[in-house]
């Protein structure tokens, strides 16, 4: 065992890297999207985007970027609520949302920063939601998917249809 001091640092396990619509590459860590770009000598790392983040234990499970230049960290798990954050481009906090649905997934990101997500709600059924940063904590619109018991596992967004697909293997369609 090494002694303490000479430890190498601590590395994130798990690293997020995302792409944004206009070529921007961020590395995200449990509360910081941090923008990077290649230069000529190597990597250059810009001003990150954050917010106050004292009680954030993890990694988000899904962190995203819009076209318009708003970040998004969505955490969920097995034993917390779900919570999404959004950041702009200055870094500020535009919104904050907290749903009791755990084991999570963010399905799709439309341009004004509406998520929509699916998550398990405590008796145990799949609820499927949107929330929009500007819309404060209330959802857009709120959805029952499949019989209890069932997780989502992933999804997208076609047009104005999301496609969810659970862990059993159906694919809901809905409008």
């Amino acid at each position: 065992m090494r002694h303490p001091k000479t430890s190498p640092p601590p590395r994130f396990a798990d690293p997020i890297f995302v792409g944004r619509a206009d070529g921007r590459t961020y590395y995200c860590t449990a509360a910081r999207p941090i923008p990077w770009l290649r230069v000529e000598a190597g990597l250059a790392v810009q001003a990150p985007l954050g917010w106050p983040a004292a009680n954030v234990l993890f990694l988000p499970t899904d962190v995203g970027v819009t076209a318009g230049g708003t970040a998004w960290m969505f955490y969920s798990a097995d034993f917390a609520d779900t919570r999404l954050v959004w950041i702009d481009g200055e870094g500020q906090q535009v919104g904050e949302v907290a749903t009791p649905l755990t084991s999570g997934r963010a399905i799709g990101v439309a341009d004004d920063g509406t998520v929509q997500f699916c998550g398990s709600a405590r008796n145990r059924q799949l609820r499927c939601l949107a929330f929009n940063p500007a819309a404060g904590d209330e959802p857009l619109w709120e959805l029952q998917v499949g019989p209890a018991g069932s997780l989502a596992t992933g999804g997208a967004i076609v047009g104005e249809r999301l496609y969810v697909v659970t862990d059993g293997g159906t694919l809901y369609a809905l409008e």
